[in-house]
């Protein structure tokens, strides 16, 4: 999978810059054992995707867990049934 993005520093972001800079970024995944009961990966994913904006509160980063950004070319590793469960009841394309 492709595991780097394309994004963006704002000059806002560090004194000194002039203008924004364009990067490489690389996804943020959650890698758990395939062992994992599907019921506790089904609520790991949900706890996540659910309290985005609460997260958030507490870093900022959290506001870039989008929908639209969970597919499984950025991934790279193969989904846990369970979080796939959550993504289709929440009708999540990963592919």
């Amino acid at each position: 999978g492709n595991i780097y993005a394309g994004a963006n520093v704002p000059k806002e972001m560090y004194s000194g810059m002039a203008a924004d800079n364009a990067t490489t970024a690389v996804w943020n995944i959650l890698a758990v054992n395939g062992n994992m009961s599907d019921d506790l990966a089904y609520q790991l994913t949900k706890t996540l995707m659910d309290t985005r904006a609460e997260l958030a509160t507490v870093h900022a980063e959290a506001r870039n867990i989008k929908d639209e950004s969970q597919k499984s070319a950025n991934a790279g590793i193969p989904w846990h049934p369970g979080a796939l469960k959550y993504f289709r009841e929440k009708n999540i394309k990963v592919d």
